[in-house]
């Protein structure tokens, strides 16, 4: 069987497997490739646990704020994509092996991981609408209820992901030209007319896939994180000027522009941005501004690292909910008091 079509050499996450005429630094990073799938995949289940105790706790609270509308349905966006990795990654583990996981494998690269690409498309739709929520909340606080409102959020949430259905239904169409392709030309006899006809389709279904590709995943998760790094330097702005004018309100007036529970929402969606754009970074930087080539030897060092950042995207919200979040923090520990007996912290 030939190792390409299962991820091996010229294929997808080619760097975790042995060549012949690799040297030792070759093999030292092919070793470090499998350490560090390894950690992602022990990451990516840590993320279906994580995101499932996130969703019980929103339910739990209940959605007075839109903006539990959206941590809600990002917690539920990252739980399908840690979910659709899983299956991948353990086929790239030594104590599974690949050769007998060969079905999984299929599905995972023809479904489960562009699906799970769309998804973190949409999840950093969910974190532009989040900020750009708790931004006009600051600069319009009188106008805000009119512009954001629950009905507005959800349907900017389902705007996002009938776009990405629409996409990746292109998209699984030319990966079924391309599977009949195949088929025809192996029942067939293998002729040079017979070849000819098979690589135009097979060569029509993959440019209607890297088309559907650029379209859903790679030209808006680009333009998305560029815009998620100008609202979070915006917000940390707006937000800093308010806080100052909140204590000089205080110490004059005995007011307050600013309530306490809204600052910690506010640190918290500044939160979920930073983890954001830390985590997206080495995609973006290595994959579009180095162009690094996964099948040298920078690829079996930045790709697996840029693999594993992208996977802590998916895991650490719960954290920033955790530390700046009273509200979150109240209902997780009544929700969850077998996990911290003595209780979480209480917020100064």
């Amino acid at each position: 069987m030939n190792p390409s079509a299962l991820g091996g050499p010229g294929g997808n996450f080619s760097f975790f497997y042995y060549r012949p005429g690799f040297s030792a630094s070759d093999l030292i990073l092919l070793k470090f490739s499998q350490i560090m799938t390894t950690l992602t995949l022990t990451v990516y289940c840590c993320g279906t646990v994580s995101n499932t105790a996130i969703i019980l706790v929103l339910l739990k609270g209940g959605f007075k704020l839109t903006t539990n509308i959206c941590f809600f349905a990002l917690a539920i966006v990252d739980f399908l994509v840690s979910a659709s990795w899983i299956p991948k990654l353990l086929n790239f583990q030594s104590v599974f092996g690949y050769h007998g996981s060969f079905i999984v494998l299929r599905i995972s690269r023809a479904y489960l991981q562009p699906l799970g690409e769309a998804l973190q498309t949409v999840g950093s739709w969910i974190t532009a609408i989040v900020a750009m929520e708790r931004l006009c909340c600051i600069m319009f606080p009188l106008k805000v209820r009119l512009i954001f409102t629950r009905t507005s959020s959800v349907c900017l949430i389902l705007a996002g992901v009938a776009y990405e259905t629409i996409v990746m239904s292109v998209f699984f169409y030319g990966n079924s030209i391309r599977e009949r392709a195949i088929n025809i030309y192996t029942q067939q006899n293998r002729t040079v007319a017979n070849y000819e006809e098979y690589s135009a389709r097979y060569e029509y279904g993959s440019d209607i896939q890297v088309r559907a590709s650029m379209a859903g995943s790679f030209g808006p998760n680009y333009g998305l994180y560029g815009l998620i790094i100008i609202e979070t330097v915006v917000l940390v702005i707006v937000f800093t000027r308010s806080v100052r004018a909140r204590a000089v309100l205080v110490a004059n007036q005995g007011t307050t522009k600013m309530s306490t529970k809204e600052v910690r929402l506010i640190k918290s969606v500044i939160a979920v941005c930073v983890i954001y754009i830390v985590t997206c970074s080495p995609q973006n930087v290595f994959g579009t501004l180095l162009r690094v080539n996964i099948q040298a030897a920078d690829g079996r060092l930045f790709w697996p690292l840029t693999y594993f950042a992208r996977s802590l995207n998916h895991v650490m919200n719960i954290f920033a909910y955790l530390s700046m979040n009273a509200h979150f923090r109240a209902q997780f520990r009544s929700l969850f008091c077998f996990c911290c007996p003595g209780g979480l912290p209480a917020t100064k």
